[in-house]
């Protein structure tokens, strides 16, 4: 019987430790978690928005069930911003100027999930339409979204 015990013993700590590997995150687990954590979308402005719009906009934005947080980014944020992320193409900062440059909303909501049900909703369509919107962009939703998006092209077969 006393064989037993630490036979069972030992079996149970190998067990035990080689188990702790199970419960590591895998990397699209990682990925997923990062993904839900910064789920967002951003939503550009059209170059001739009134005040108003802007106002409306964000009240609408700000009602909305799942967004956590609105911020509004002028010209001026925008053109420091592009400065900083394009530093290496002088010839690109060159060509832009604030004027350029869309004023945006900035949303970050949730979850991913959230993201994906405004997307693909009826308040996605409805928000796409509002005046003074110019475009309204999603980040990745899902693992597989960011692959497609962010991977090299597959190269074409040649004929």
């Amino acid at each position: 019987m006393r064989l037993f015990k630490i036979i069972f013993v030992a079996l149970f700590a190998t067990v035990a430790m080689a188990g702790c590997g199970l419960f590591k995150e895998t990397a699209e687990e990682k990925l997923e978690k990062t993904i839900d954590e910064n789920a967002g979308f951003s939503v550009f402005l059209t170059q001739d928005a009134t005040e108003q719009q802007k106002s409306d906009l964000r009240a609408w934005l700000e009602k909305e069930p799942g967004i956590t947080e609105v911020t509004f980014e002028d010209r001026a944020t925008a053109y420091a911003k592009a400065r900083q992320l394009w530093t290496d193409d002088p010839e690109f900062l060159e060509s832009v100027d604030a004027d350029s440059l869309p004023e945006t909303f900035r949303l970050k909501v949730k979850d991913a999930a959230t993201a994906r049900e405004i997307r693909d909703g009826a308040d996605g369509a409805e928000l796409k339409a509002l005046p003074g919107v110019h475009r309204v962009i999603f980040q990745c939703t899902t693992v597989s979204e960011c692959r497609e998006l962010y991977s090299p092209a597959a190269p074409k077969p040649s004929n």
